[in-house]
């Protein structure tokens, strides 16, 4: 949890939350945003409300975020795949 004090930004939260790994700071924005609507005008990350308590995003919350997609019928769609690059 972290409360957001005036002045700060929701790249400079994301940052100092996430700043030091290879995740990408978009990411972590993003997630911010969606898992804490209120604290957003809008949902719009450049109108952020000071004094709101919000959640900072966890791993679980990258993975739910990144793999929550239905694997099988996007890899089975009847889409056109005469230029797809295939491997012996």
């Amino acid at each position: 949890k972290y409360r957001i004090k005036k002045g700060d930004s929701l790249g400079g939260i994301a940052k100092r939350a996430y700043g030091e790994t290879n995740i990408k700071l978009g990411l972590v924005m993003e997630l911010i945003i969606s898992n804490n609507p209120s604290a957003f005008f809008r949902n719009n990350g450049n109108f952020i409300y000071a004094d709101k308590v919000i959640s900072i995003p966890s791993v679980n919350d990258f993975r739910a975020m990144l793999f929550s997609g239905d694997t099988v019928s996007l890899l089975n769609k009847n889409e056109d795949n005469s230029q797809w690059i295939r491997f012996p």
